[in-house]
This record gives C-alpha cells, sequence and structure tokens, in this order.
C-alpha cells in the first residue's frame, strides 16, 4: 500500500496532465503559494455556539495569513473571487467539517484561479447546536493552519491529506481513553497527554474519523477515516489501542 501510495504521487507529479498552457505545472503546492499574502475570510457571523467559538479560536489563533470574517450573504456574493480563501462550515454525509477553500470559479481559464479545496476537518455530526461536539476548536484552528503550512512546501501533503501528520514515535506521552478525562486533559492543556477524537455521523452518514490529538500543542498526531455501519465503529477499539501501544504511548483507560 505504501509503494502504491507513492507511485501514485510521483505519477501525479509527473503525468502532463498536471500542466497548462505554457509548460506551467498546476500542483496544489504551486496553487496555494499565494496563501500567505492573500486575506482569508472567515464565514462566522451568527450567534450560535460554533460560530461564537470559531471566532474566539481565530481571533486567538490564526498566524498563517491576513483573515476577517463575514456573513454567509458575503461568502455567496465573494465566492468566484480568487484574491480569496474561506473559512467556513459545511455538511456532508452526515457530518460536520471546518473547510478551507480557495475563491475562484470552476471553469476559470486561468488555473490559478478556479476554486479548489485545501483541506477540511470533521469536527461533528450534523447537530452543531449545543456545541458540545466542538470544544476541540482551538486544536481543528491549529491543524488547519499546520496542514497548509506544510502543503504550501510540500506536494506530499497536499496531496495525501492529514494523514501525513500519521507516523513517528509517541514515547513520554499519555493517551487518556477516558473520554471525560481526555476533555478535561484538554481544556486544561495538559503537557504531555494525547486525546483521542471520534467524530461519528448523527444520520445517514457513511464515514466516520478518528483524530489523536496533543492536549499541551493542539498537534495532530494521528488522523484516519473508516466505514462507519454501526455504533462502535465510531469509537476506539482494541486494535486502534494496538496500534497506540506500538508507538509507545502509554495507555491510561
Amino acid at each position: 500500500m505504501k509503494n502504491l501510495r507513492i507511485l501514485a504521487l510521483t505519477l501525479m507529479l509527473l503525468v502532463p496532465a498536471l500542466t497548462y498552457g505554457q509548460g506551467k505545472f498546476y500542483t496544489r503546492k504551486a496553487r496555494l503559494e499565494d496563501f500567505t499574502a492573500k486575506t482569508t475570510k472567515v464565514v462566522a457571523a451568527g450567534q450560535s455556539l460554533p460560530e461564537l467559538n470559531l471566532r474566539a479560536e481565530v481571533t486567538s489563533r490564526w498566524y498563517l495569513s491576513p483573515y476577517e470574517f463575514c456573513t454567509p450573504e458575503d461568502y455567496e456574493k465573494l465566492k468566484d473571487d480568487s484574491n480569496y480563501y474561506f473559512l467556513r462550515f459545511v455538511a456532508e454525509d452526515g457530518l460536520a467539517f471546518l473547510l478551507l477553500e480557495k475563491g475562484g470559479r470552476e471553469d476559470d481559464s486561468n488555473r490559478f484561479k478556479r476554486t479548489f479545496e485545501v483541506v477540511r476537518i470533521p469536527i461533528a455530526g450534523l447537530d452543531l447546536s449545543s456545541g458540545g461536539d466542538v470544544i476541540y476548536m482551538s486544536a481543528f484552528i491549529e491543524i488547519i493552519q499546520a496542514y497548509t503550512e506544510k502543503a504550501i512546501h510540500s506536494d506530499a501533503t497536499g496531496y495525501f491529506g492529514l494523514e501525513t501528520f500519521n507516523g513517528g514515535s509517541w514515547k513520554g506521552k499519555s493517551i487518556y481513553l477516558n473520554r471525560s478525562a481526555a476533555d478535561d486533559a484538554f481544556v486544561e492543556g495538559i503537557p504531555d497527554v494525547l486525546v483521542p477524537i471520534c467524530i461519528t455521523p448523527s444520520e445517514g452518514g457513511q464515514w466516520c474519523y478518528k483524530m489523536v490529538v496533543d492536549a499541551g500543542t493542539r498537534e495532530l498526531r494521528y488522523f484516519k477515516k473508516e466505514r462507519f455501519r454501526k455504533e462502535k465503529d465510531g469509537a476506539i477499539s482494541e486494535s486502534d489501542i494496538l496500534l497506540f501501544s506500538s508507538k509507545d504511548a502509554i495507555i491510561v483507560r
């Protein structure tokens, strides 16, 4: 599987289909080169808890580009403009995501001015009304920026997504499996504690996501997309725990 992924990336980088006019390469890395110079419009103008949380965390943590808050109406007016990037909530397959995308038109003759998705991260089931599922918003903001910063410099990151954060040793780190203890550790920002997050669809979804984030640094340490058929599919399994142990994490049940 690893060799196939490497081969796929090599083909993506070399195949002539990735060129357009004048022999220019239109890789994801090339299309992201202007990110730090462009304004990111954060679509969060309402008074719901998730929107208030998003605005607070962006204000506190966004460092990678200039940003401004805007309304959904502003987004509809500006979404075809390639001078902007947009950070917004989207719903798909029974899940809510936080999506970072570049503005533009799908059919623009200049490929650099076409819209494209930079990254999306699952944050909750579709019901965001309570805000309880988005206590990890600070981590989501940090992860989106860390990913984008890597993708600006790495085509591999751009094509393989958040799974590029997998790997490495977790020696000296404790992973809390108890949900309440994990939530408390995250809120308190306890160093050297890893927190598993399971995002499952609230209705009709076919996929769930498992993440591990560092409570102290808010870094993503693990990301996996899995089929969701029954409730236990959306929980940390014994096979997951074996994987965490193989990375030298201290398992705290």
